[in-house]
């Protein structure tokens, strides 16, 4: 009897380490196939963005075997073309930017772009923030700033695309309002404390937002509430890539959480770059969260909670895919649910229905 059960763990323990063996070879492999050198185009030095994507470098450095390269670019097309050509691993870029690229908008609805198949990675966090109301003008809700001074500044496409589409939540256009115009985004944002403009546009940590809580016109914000589908609607129809998010940084939001709008930077590549280095790259982030969180405010929120779900829980409908070395480590950890491969289909669904459009318009 004790030779048999001799036997038997001699032959467990045998099974054991051949299987411990196969998964380091596995493992040896995977690392194998990984390559040294990676790179990522992002915006210039000393941008939000570069700043995040650098903070997430130290975290794929020291986590894998790659070294990640961080290339600077001035114009949208600059940093995606790259990608697109296969010379760099991916981009870190903010929705506001994703959206047009992935649409085939803008500078990127001339022949030799179209709709791009990007495919996301890691959503790093977001801008947010809504309209500043200056809090002497009397504006308790939506409707009251009918007939306000609002700020506009020429040139300032962004901005005033943002502080129209919230205008549109409100049911109201420029022509409801005064338009106020200013020479630039931050003295409209000084307008707010000084009390030359009842309505501008401070994102949620913005220097000019802590100067118009601290004046003596204080500051006030006022919800876009995701429960107001008819709004975001209205606001869509300005600015589509503007999306509802939760809001706990900065004057006022700090001390009354709310909905915000803004978008998050989103850290994407494309679908042909390969699973393993995507599936690396999306473990690095995951797992270093401890190491890069403090580098920046944008790093704090880049949370897996908050990355398959920035919308309170919940992915934006129009959106992107994500990349399939991304998914594969989500359900390696268990997170990657039926919603998500759900909302992972309608959005590869919708991707092929964006590309044969354009395929026929292009004829």
């Amino acid at each position: 009897m004790k030779r048999i059960t001799k036997s038997v763990w001699f032959a467990g323990s045998f099974c054991i380490l051949v299987l411990l063996l196969g998964f380091s070879d596995i493992q040896a492999q995977t690392t194998a196939k990984l390559p040294k050198v990676i790179s990522i185009c992002s915006y210039d030095s000393g941008a939000a963005g570069y700043v995040a994507i650098s903070g997430i470098r130290e975290a794929v450095e020291k986590l894998t075997p790659m070294k990640m390269r961080v290339e600077p670019y001035g114009a949208d097309p600059a940093r995606i073309l790259p990608v697109k050509l296969g010379q760099s691993e991916g981009a870190m870029v903010t929705w506001g930017t994703g959206y047009p690229v992935s649409r085939g908008l803008f500078e990127f609805s001339k022949e030799e772009w179209g709709p791009q198949p990007l495919r996301l990675i890691w959503n790093v966090g977001a801008v947010t923030g809504g309209l500043g109301i200056r809090g002497d003008s009397g504006i308790k809700d939506w409707s009251d700033i009918k007939g306000k001074r609002v700020a506009f500044v020429p040139g300032a496409t962004a901005v005033n695309t943002q502080t129209e589409a919230f205008l549109a939540f409100a049911g109201l256009t420029w022509d409801d309002v005064q338009k106020v115009v200013f020479p630039s985004y931050s003295l409209s944002m000084k307008g707010l404390a000084e009390g030359t403009v009842d309505v501008a546009l401070p994102s949620h940590t913005a220097p000019g937002a802590y100067e118009a809580a601290a004046s003596r016109h204080g500051l006030v914000r006022l919800n876009p509430d995701v429960k107001n589908v008819e709004g975001w609607k209205r606001a869509h129809k300005v600015m589509p890539w503007l999306l509802p998010i939760w809001t706990t940084d900065g004057p006022v939001y700090k001390d009354t959480p709310m909905w915000g709008g803004g978008y998050p930077n989103v850290l994407f590549t494309y679908p042909n770059v390969d699973s393993s280095i995507m599936f690396e790259i999306t473990k690095a982030i995951h797992k270093g969260y401890d190491i890069y969180k403090d580098m920046h405010f944008l790093l704090k929120s880049a949370t897996i909670e908050f990355n398959l779900g920035p919308i309170g829980g919940k992915m934006p409908e129009e959106y992107i895919p994500f990349h399939e070395g991304a998914v594969q480590y989500f359900k390696s950890i268990g997170v990657w649910t039926k919603e998500l491969q759900e909302w992972q289909e309608k959005q590869l669904k919708d991707e092929k229905a964006r590309m044969e459009e354009w395929k026929v318009k292009k004829k």
